[in-house]
């Protein structure tokens, strides 16, 4: 099956870009209607490739469709939106009676370090990696917080002392929870501080944003990981560039991440980039953090909290679309 989506100015010149491509055989999944553009989603099918009838038996068309117009509208790579649709079409299981968040379920991963019901799960070392910017401080004092109403006494490092008022700023929430904080420059401090730390504590690292790009950076965040023996979670705001996180993707899994907390989930419309790291980088999501406040906590990653996100303002209802026979019988003349 080819899948892709048609961008143009009028519904017209969409369906003639799609009929001058796929021909009159295309399959209309989904529409988007935005300020200046229209977005058209079409599939091209092949003999003894996708059975659309598989997927849900009484409303072929209606989950693909509503799923690809979810994809649309959180800009997931198109790449990434035809794996999904193909992965969903050719399961073996029966998908026929799943709601969204059980399909969510399915195909992606939840593991998160706190879980819904309050529970803490380990490992107790963690290292929080990410861009500039992507909300490390913050989140390093929500699970400090988590930690301390829950009866705990976390041990907070951060090695982000370069960067103007970075110490100063997870110091003030750490006077707020009434912890110490531990600042360290570099590696050779990093290990002595690790070796004064009380046993059995949990251990909260704070990374300092790196420029991917370049090896020495890249190279010392090797080295805190490796010192920490623990586990390393990437950390990235929503609304970031679904290329962009793709771009670094090889680089974190090279760390050894295996699961993401997303930070900002308040400031944007569109968790593509969310999205491309779970599904691409076959990341776990653990936490979700809306707000700079301390007092609001983290979510629990599950499929019902994806679910929400994706259709918190994604309501197929709301949005103008076009009768899917009508589009198909112009389409095909």
């Amino acid at each position: 099956m080819r899948l892709k989506t048609f961008r143009a100015s009028t519904m017209t010149e969409a369906l003639q870009e799609i009929k001058k491509e796929f021909g009159p055989e295309a399959v209309i999944l989904s529409t988007l209607e935005g300020k200046n553009e229209v977005s058209v989603t079409a599939a091209l099918e092949h003999k003894d490739d996708l059975n659309f009838n598989e997927v849900a038996v009484n409303e072929p068309l209606s989950f693909l469709n509503d799923f690809c117009r979810i994809l649309e509208h959180h800009r997931v790579p198109t790449v990434i939106q035809e794996r999904l649709v193909w992965s969903l079409s050719s399961s073996q299981e029966d998908t026929s009676d799943k709601n969204f968040e059980g399909m969510l379920k399915t195909i992606f991963r939840f593991k998160p370090i706190i879980n819904s019901q309050g529970k803490f799960l380990p490992p107790a070392r963690l290292a929080l990696l990410g861009p500039s910017g992507a909300g490390k401080s913050v989140t390093i004092a929500k699970l400090a917080s988590e930690y301390v109403m829950a009866g705990f006494e976390p041990f907070v490092i951060t090695l982000d002392c370069l960067k103007a008022g970075a110490i100063t700023q997870l110091e003030v929430y750490m006077k707020a929870i009434g912890l110490p904080l531990h600042p360290v420059e570099n590696i050779k401090e990093f290990k002595k501080i690790l070796n004064e730390s009380p046993i059995n504590t949990y251990i909260l690292v704070d990374t300092p944003g790196i420029n991917p790009f370049r090896r020495d950076e890249v190279q010392f965040l090797e080295e805190v990981v490796d010192c920490l023996n623990g586990e390393a979670v990437l950390t990235f705001p929503a609304g970031l560039d679904s290329w962009e996180i793709s771009d670094y993707l090889g680089l974190y899994k090279g760390l050894g991440v295996k699961r993401v907390i997303l930070t900002r989930a308040d400031t944007t419309h569109r968790y593509g980039a969310l999205v491309t790291a779970l599904y691409e980088g076959q990341f776990s999501l653990a936490q979700v953090s809306a707000g700079p406040e301390l007092g609001s906590r983290l979510d629990a990653g599950d499929s019902k909290l994806l679910a929400e996100l994706l259709r918190k303002f994604q309501d197929s209802k709301a949005i103008p679309h076009f009768a899917l026979e009508e589009m198909v019988k112009e389409l095909r003349g």
